[in-house]
């Protein structure tokens, strides 16, 4: 009793430590969530927002999963796979919330558990080690490529956590090999490839 007690004391200081982080890296959006959407203007953030409001009202205003639109090469149409389903789904079911504000609770949200599954996998790597955890969440959190990743506006990419997700069911496999094992890192493997082609690919080459 007294040890999950400590797990779970431990799990709730690395959430307050990578809620904290989110919250410094994107402020002041934190304190202002629909004043503007994170990410350059100068980049891929509008095609993000017009992603998730183009998922949204396909589903609630046509009644179809979006394949394809008519709002572009009218009036033949043109197929169109959305690029970034996960974030998509979720607007889906959200129609309630902001385009913006949801962009950047997205946003926050995969910063948030990029920092989350690093840590977890950071003890994978050290037998167990909180500490170590805590420092592999957070540099992975505050590195170049996760800034590049939000800054750039390509909602997908901000989906890191599949990386050090699917590499630590992989280090759990190889320990204890057995199928279930391996079934999980399949999965990962399959999510990360619909979530964003980029890191499934980057994930399959490291697996």
């Amino acid at each position: 009793m007294l040890k999950v007690i400590n797990k779970l004391r431990g799990v709730g200081v690395e959430a307050i430590w990578f809620f904290a982080c989110t919250a410094l890296l994107t402020w002041p959006t934190i304190v202002q969530p629909s004043a503007f959407a994170l990410g350059s203007p100068k980049a891929d953030g509008m095609k993000h927002l017009w992603t998730l409001w183009w998922m949204r009202a396909s589903v609630w205003r046509e009644g179809e999963f979006p394949f394809s639109t008519h709002l572009v090469n009218w009036p033949v149409g043109m197929d169109l796979y959305p690029i970034e389903p996960l974030n998509g789904l979720v607007s889906v079911f959200t129609p309630f919330v902001g385009i913006v504000l949801l962009s950047n609770l997205l946003v926050m949200a995969n910063l948030f558990a990029t920092g989350m599954v690093g840590s977890w996998f950071g003890r994978l790597l050290t037998d167990g080690n909180r500490l170590a955890g805590l420092a592999a969440g957070t540099v992975l959190l505050t590195s170049s490529t996760t800034t590049f990743f939000v800054t750039v506006g390509v909602g997908e990419l901000t989906h890191l956590w599949w990386l050090p997700l699917g590499l630590g069911l992989l280090l759990k496999a190889i320990r204890q090999p057995e199928w279930r094992a391996w079934a999980w890192v399949s999965l990962a493997m399959v999510g990360a490839v619909l979530s964003c082609f980029y890191l499934g690919f980057f994930l399959g080459l490291a697996v």
